[in-house]
């Protein structure tokens, strides 16, 4: 039982030394969504795109912005750009 607590809380350390980096630049990751939501609020179109991976997410983001999360609301405007060839 040691062994997993110990390798739990190496674990766990890990994790928090990789979130040191995001709390460094928190204020402007929520400057980005502030502009993000307010644009999309007014009507404004989000462009992503991706390589891969960040392709599928790219992907997954606006399939999610355009149809609906939660609740009865109206699609915001996005494009994944690598899947909208045309």
């Amino acid at each position: 039982m040691t062994d997993r607590l110990s390798t739990l809380d190496a674990h766990l350390s890990g994790l928090a030394a990789a979130l040191l980096p995001y709390r460094r630049e928190a204020e402007r990751l929520a400057g980005w969504g502030t502009e993000l939501a307010w644009t999309l609020a007014r009507g404004g179109r989000l462009l992503v795109a991706g390589n891969g991976g960040s392709a599928a997410e790219a992907q997954h983001l606006t399939a999610e912005l355009v149809g609906k999360l939660r609740d009865d609301r109206e699609p915001l405007s996005a494009i994944a750009l690598h899947a909208e060839t045309s």
